[in-house]
């Protein structure tokens, strides 16, 4: 199926159907592993805006989105996760991400209309991995997720902000771009994926401040060698998949190079 000129697939047990031209996703049901998969190669800078998701909070649901890889000898692997879903225990939505795909050393930011906000930066060996509700992950894999907001970790959605943020329509962009020297050989990268772009409140190391998106940022340098080529790992696919939600909207998908 073809929404918005990009080539979608049902993953798990989900279904498609476009309804007024939005992208509904169903039978999402409880293992974690029902959703959509979102063609992506080629592509560099694109957004996936997804509708409101209110059963987050009111079904306890996860909502994940992957992002998959693939350098030239056509090896593909996951090179970002990122997990949303509601703490009873503190009334508020956590959002985390997977350190084991991320570099020793990265950035979590938050901007407003444009302008930073905050800026943290983050080495994965001074974090405490958290427990997440109702993934499918091992046990080894939760291990290097961190929560933005828990106790080694930046952000979490306020406890105010709840109930907004279930009426709030969401997004993911992903911008990749190059590092290239004066040959013009790729030496590494810049990899910038974001998220949520209506404002809500979250919690930075104890203080408060309201936002538009947040996201992180990395820089990741090749090898040094003649040809460094297969090292170089380009998006090719956008996983989403869920639990407890029943279904998700996409409302849209734009290519914004």
């Amino acid at each position: 199926m073809r929404f918005n000129d990009f080539e979608v697939t049902p993953v798990g047990h989900a279904t498609l159907s476009i309804i007024e031209g939005k992208l509904k996703v169903s039978n999402i049901g409880d293992s974690g592993l029902d959703g959509v998969q979102i063609d992506v190669s080629g592509k560099q800078n694109y957004q996936i805006n997804f509708g409101k998701m209110p059963n987050i909070v009111d079904q306890r649901g996860v909502f994940k989105t992957s992002t998959l890889s693939k350098n030239n000898k056509n090896l593909i692997i996951t090179t970002y996760e990122s997990f949303k879903w509601y703490d009873e225990d503190s009334s508020t939505i956590k959002i985390g991400y997977n350190v084991a795909l991320l570099p020793p050393e990265f950035t979590v930011f938050g901007n407003l209309e444009g302008e930073e906000v905050f800026s943290v930066d983050l080495n994965t060996s001074d974090l405490v991995p958290p427990y997440v509700p109702d993934t499918d992950e091992p046990e080894g894999r939760i291990g290097f997720l961190i929560v933005l907001g828990a106790a080694a970790a930046v952000v979490t959605i306020a406890a105010g902000a709840v109930s907004l943020y279930k009426d709030l329509t969401t997004k993911k962009q992903v911008v990749k771009s190059t590092i290239t020297d004066a040959n013009g050989k790729v030496t590494g990268y810049i990899y910038t994926p974001t998220e949520d772009p209506t404002p809500f409140d979250i919690i930075v190391d104890g203080e408060e401040y309201t936002v538009d998106e947040y996201g992180i940022k990395y820089t990741g340098m090749l090898p040094t060698i003649d040809d460094n080529t297969e090292y170089i790992y380009n998006p090719v696919a956008e996983i989403v998949t869920a639990s407890k939600l029943g279904s998700f909207e996409i409302v849209s998908i734009t290519n914004n190079a």
